[in-house]
């Protein structure tokens, strides 16, 4: 039985594209809702975790607002004064509780 001839690195490559290397996935829909919706899902997580973690902050920066919105709590992610809270109530217990 003969051998397939072997294929020249041209032979090789002559059938690689664009969608090979994934560069035209921004044309599919489905995927792109997908991404879009982990996106999200990954963005609450993240938000839940920063909520748990920092109660304390929560509580003291809206204290005077009964059922905070997420807008709210949001702005206090970026606040300038998170740090300087953070600071002040850190012992070496809790060190990486903010982290």
């Amino acid at each position: 039985m003969p051998n397939a001839p072997k294929k020249s690195r041209v032979d090789l490559y002559k059938n690689i594209n664009y969608e090979y290397y994934g560069l035209r996935d921004e044309e599919n829909q489905e995927m792109l809702e997908e991404e879009a919706a982990y996106e999200r899902k990954m963005f609450e997580n993240s938000l839940e975790k920063w909520i748990d973690e920092n109660a304390e902050y929560i509580k003291d920066r809206l204290k005077n607002v009964a059922n905070p919105t997420k807008q709210q709590i949001l702005d206090l992610v970026d606040d300038e004064n998170y740090e300087e809270f953070k600071s002040k109530h850190q012992t070496s217990k809790n060190k990486n509780k903010f982290l």
